[in-house]
């Protein structure tokens, strides 16, 4: 994602302080040469710059489903994620209302002049509502006449920059507020957020205020997040504000029901007010993000334990509700396709993003839709839809994290793809990835996720006897795991770190071990009949009575493993690295004999048999 030599102050970040603080002169030069640049490739049209509205990017879906339970959005200093549960973040940390604070302490002639007030960083986790936040400030500010113009922008947005440039050319910069959206979201940013921010500092310098959203998540740490431009001020570098956005209280939960479902005209309204608050009390910590209280009426009548199941639900209602338009006959086949096409496309839009972001035109989109029966003319595009088009026909699905969700089903389904796929920019889908394993792990269910365990992070779990037979675990993190008796039979562990686990009595026959670590596992008595390990890490490894026949050994480290009282008689032992290794009581051919002492192991009381007799 970032360059990992960015340096930073013990606050935070400084945009491109990757010097020493003598050199910051040189800095001036180069955002001015940058600025040339980065100017120089976007494209200025000569039409009339429009009147401030919502970009036609926010299908009109999406603006209803932002504006019509509106919760006021609250803002904190520090970020909850410091807390355990984010949901008692507000309980520690006093939070405020943002719009009202915006518009009477920060959009105000008196900050006008006072440049560390200029650039504020809106961050929050998915689904808090950054950008229902944004469009609502938008509405609100417009709504009565100002001395300043606000405008809204997609950062990622191929349309965004050549009318951002033009405001700054007409000289509208100084009295425009500049509202940037999904910063996390911009592939520019996934690629070098350093680089990326700086280009967009200089991009803006003249404008009023500008506010940039991004998920908390996309920084690598706290530490990351920059907390000054390059851009000189009299006595430092201009500030970047943050504000975090708070999660839901137990009082925003409460309005927002009281929004959704005080409709006294109907009666069903108030058992479904019940039920939806039954939801929240059963999982709190799930109910704290606006976007999933959205789909509240499609959750009620479970009970959640994870997010991912949540989205699930919210899944199969959306499928349901499109099968209800499809002739009986025809809705099981319907349903299959629906759930094979949004996977499917997902995976498409994950690999091939037009200009940043995650589209794709209708004309695009036919085939897939052509391929699995799916008719997008019938879809209903509808404020609960998890499938939106804007005013210029590109589809997308409606929350970022809704992508995210089908990515993680394409992971479990796919093995190239979970092998390629980039949790960089993808911070929810790690999310789903670790609570999709546990859960698995926990219901004994395997069948329906072939690839789900790639680069899963099992350290020190307790999976005595499970059966991983045939499953792909490439490059899982199994250190110091309890495997004992386990079936890993034909199990892809290509680099897996399985360092200290315990192995005792499992079966690894046909299991594929190139380049995994098994230094100080614990591996008596597990069956490796027939298995390679070549290029294997086995230091200090204990094979103590393994079975061993057929066991190819070539290029593998064992030095300091005990082997004693194997029958090594049938293995490939030439080329393996033996110094130390303990061959005490083993069975070995002549020739294997004199190359194991030729590499400094440790035979006494070895059973040497000729040669001949190795069958």
């Amino acid at each position: 994602m970032a360059e990992k030599d960015q340096q930073h102050s013990s606050e935070g970040g400084n945009i491109g302080r990757d010097k020493i603080h003598e050199q910051r002169n040189a800095q001036r030069d180069y955002v001015d040469n940058s600025y040339q640049t980065v100017t120089n490739n976007i494209e200025i049209d000569n039409t009339p710059l429009r009147p401030p509205s919502i970009p036609d990017y926010y299908s009109s879906s999406e603006i209803q489903r932002a504006t019509k339970y509106f919760i006021p959005t609250r803002w904190q200093e520090k970020p909850p994620s410091e807390q355990d549960e984010p949901a008692n973040s507000s309980l520690i940390t006093s939070s405020q209302l943002l719009i009202p604070h915006l518009i009477k302490n920060v959009f105000t002639d008196k900050l006008n002049r006072e440049n560390d007030f200029k650039y504020f960083l809106i961050l929050g986790d998915s689904g808090t509502g950054k950008s229902t936040f944004l469009i609502n400030l938008f509405k609100i500010w417009n709504s009565k006449k100002r001395n300043k113009e606000m405008r809204l922008y997609r950062i990622g947005s191929k349309k965004s920059w050549p009318e951002i440039e033009k405001i700054t050319q007409l000289g509208k910069a100084p009295d425009t507020i500049l509202l940037l959206d999904a910063f996390d979201e911009d592939q520019e940013a996934v690629k070098n957020y350093i680089k990326r921010l700086e280009e967009i500092v200089e991009l803006t310098e003249n404008f009023f205020k500008v506010l940039i959203t991004s998920r908390t998540q996309f920084f690598p740490s706290k530490m990351d997040i920059p907390l000054e431009t390059n851009i000189r001020t009299d006595t430092s570098f201009q500030k970047i504000r943050h504000k975090y956005i708070s999660p839901f209280n137990n009082e925003d939960i409460e309005n927002y029901i009281k929004k959704k479902f005080n409709n006294k005209l109907f009666f069903w309204k108030k058992n479904q007010k019940g039920e939806a608050n039954s939801i929240v009390e059963k999982a709190p910590s799930l109910m704290v993000r606006p976007m999933l209280l959205a789909y509240l009426d499609d959750l009620i009548g479970k009970e959640y334990e994870y997010s991912f199941q949540i989205y699930e639900e919210m899944v199969k209602k959306w499928v349901e509700r499109e099968a209800r338009r499809i002739l009986p006959k025809d809705r099981e086949t319907f349903t299959r396709n629906l759930y094979k096409f949004s996977t499917e496309l997902a995976a498409h839009l994950y690999n091939n993003p037009q200009e940043g972001e995650y589209v794709i035109f209708r004309n695009a989109l036919e085939p897939f839709a052509q391929k699995y029966k799916v008719k997008l003319s019938n879809m209903e595009m509808t404020n609960k839809s998890l499938l939106n088009r804007n005013a210029e026909g590109y589809y997308k699905f409606s929350h970022k994290s809704i992508l995210e969700y089908f990515l993680i089903i394409r992971y479990s389904q796919n093995i190239e793809f979970a092998l390629n796929f980039d949790f960089n920019g993808m911070a929810q889908a790690k999310i789903f990835h670790k609570e999709m394993v546990k859960d698995s792990i926990e219901n004994e269910n395997f069948i329906a996720h072939n690839s789900l365990f790639i680069r899963a992070n099992l350290l020190k779990r307790n999976l005595q006897g499970i059966d991983f037979s045939g499953k792909a675990l490439q490059g899982a993190n199994l250190r110091k795991v309890n495997l004992q008796r386990a079936d890993l039979r034909k199990t892809d562990l290509q680099k897996a770190d399985l360092r200290e686990a315990d192995l005792r009595g499992a079966n690894l026959q046909g299991a594929i071990l190139y380049n995994a670590y098994l230094q100080n596992s614990n591996l008596q008595e597990v069956n490796l009949y027939g298995t390679s390990l070549r290029g294997v890490k086995l230091l200090e490894a204990n094979l103590n009575n393994a079975i061993l026949y057929g066991v190819d050994f070539f290029e593998a480290n064992l030095s300091k493993a005990n082997l004693q009282t194997t029958e090594l008689q049938i293995t490939n032992l030439y080329g393996a690295y033996l110094p130390e290794a303990n061959l005490s009581f083993s069975t070995l051919t002549q020739s294997q004999y004199y190359y194991a002492k030729q590499q400094g192991a440790i035979l006494e009381n070895v059973n040497i048999i000729p040669d001949q007799e190795n069958n």
